[in-house]
């Protein structure tokens, strides 16, 4: 399909002298890590997708918990690095735009979470659901039917091409509901994957599914609406989000709320205004929103996170992201210097800056443990008195985003090698 009907080796009617040069964005480091991490976690995604054919003839929960999780660890990486990427190449003085192609991994890396939370592997929308998500997002990035609503989108794609490869998929997957639901009604299935789930599970599941199923409505609005999905929109969902899952992780630790629901306050009070210190910012609203998420973290701290290391490090990871999530971008701050002409450098937030360096790089990022700061060029205004107006924009405790997305990523690579090691010490042991 691809060699026929698009005909990549067409011979170009003007033969080029040379080509331009590739672009800066795709010289960052982080973009060699980008594509290839999405990419594995895609073919992860086509394999699980493959076992769906076999779930009801062989029994294999250990292989398809191995590639779920290979997926859901690759692509997660790979937003995390995409969102590096684009927070140092793009421009944007930010790591997320709410972009269709973007929300596209995220939704399937969601789903993901879900099934990561039943460990009942052995159910078909486990392995059927992912891979046709993520092929729907390649559909939106290839098709162009985004055409000027995402800045991934390609207006030179194939439309045919796109359509077939995405009826297949859906095809395929529509075959294998069917059949395995046959299947299940003849008694030959084993329960599906939500029967085994306790109360908070089903919660967090529900949340999650939730919360995926509304990006992903916000994301394929603009292909029927032809207008593009406003961000308020995504705030607003992300926001309801962090509050049922915040509530949901209290739920979990109820008898210690009891016992130290009191110091938890307290703790949580106090971070906020080392927040406010730093960030000093004074909008209510999202202060508030900041002190119930970080409820959880201080209730762990009061209690001596009492459920274990591996539930408390992942879910650590994600709360940390949702603090520094809040505080870079909801209590970002603006300010402006004015530098005189012969002045060689300015100074902001105690951080130095060369006039050259601002008057030659198109977006300079300075990073600090509490703060971020973000100048564009294109903003700066050169004065009649002999100077140069520089506003800027600060992001405090960005670093907490990026720390919990590592942890977030790296803790399920780090339960897998304990798990060896410890089954390795046990072997050992026993001869």
């Amino acid at each position: 399909i691809m060699c026929f009907i698009i005909q990549p080796f067409q011979k170009t009617a003007a033969v080029p002298s040379d080509g331009l040069g590739l672009n800066a964005a795709l010289q960052d480091p982080w973009m060699t890590l980008h594509p290839p991490l999405v990419f594995i976690s895609y073919s992860a995604m086509a394999i699980l997708f493959s076992l769906s054919a076999t779930v009801h003839k062989i029994h294999s929960p250990k292989k398809i918990a191995l590639w779920l999780r290979i997926s859901w660890i690759f692509l997660g990486a790979g937003i995390l690095s995409g969102s590096i990427w684009a927070y140092r190449a793009l421009g944007w003085g930010g790591y997320w735009a709410w972009d269709p192609i973007e929300n596209a991994a995220l939704v399937p890396w969601l789903i993901m979470c879900v099934y990561m939370h039943n460990k009942k592997y052995d159910a078909y929308p486990v392995c059927i659901v992912p891979f046709p998500v993520a092929c729907f997002g390649a559909f939106v990035a290839r098709s162009g039917v985004l055409e000027n609503l995402s800045v991934h989108a390609y207006s030179d794609g194939n439309t045919i091409v796109s359509i077939i490869l995405l009826c297949f998929i859906i095809g395929a997957a529509l075959y294998l509901v069917i059949t395995k639901i046959r299947v299940r009604k003849s008694g030959k299935q084993t329960e599906g994957a939500f029967t085994s789930f306790t109360y908070i599970k089903k919660s967090v599941s529900c949340a999650l599914f939730g919360y995926a199923t509304l990006i992903f409505i916000g994301t394929v609005a603009p292909v029927f609406l032809k207008t593009e999905t406003p961000a308020v929109y995504f705030t607003v969902v992300s926001v309801i989000f962090v509050v049922a899952y915040n509530l949901l992780l209290l739920f979990n630790e109820l008898d210690w709320l009891k016992k130290r629901g009191l110091y938890m306050a307290v703790i949580s009070t106090a971070l906020v205004i080392a927040v406010m210190a730093v960030s000093r910012s004074d909008k209510f609203g999202w202060l508030m929103l900041l002190w119930s998420c970080l409820m959880p973290l201080s209730l762990w701290l009061a209690s001596g996170f009492p459920n274990g290391w591996k539930y408390h490090l992942m879910h650590l990871g994600i709360s940390l992201m949702i603090i520094g999530a809040v505080t870079s971008s909801a209590l970002c701050g603006e300010g402006y210097v004015i530098a005189p002409r012969d002045s060689g450098q300015v100074v902001i937030s105690g951080t130095k800056i060369t006039l050259t360096e601002l008057l030659k790089t198109d977006v300079v990022i300075k990073t600090s443990p509490l703060n971020d700061i973000i100048i564009r060029r294109s903003q700066i205004t050169e004065l009649a008195q002999d100077g140069y107006l520089i506003p800027y924009v600060t992001k405090p405790l960005i670093i907490l985003f990026w720390l919990g997305g590592a942890v977030t990523v790296a803790a399920p690579v780090g339960f897998v090698l304990s798990e060896y090691f410890i089954k390795k010490k046990a072997s050992g042991s026993a001869e």
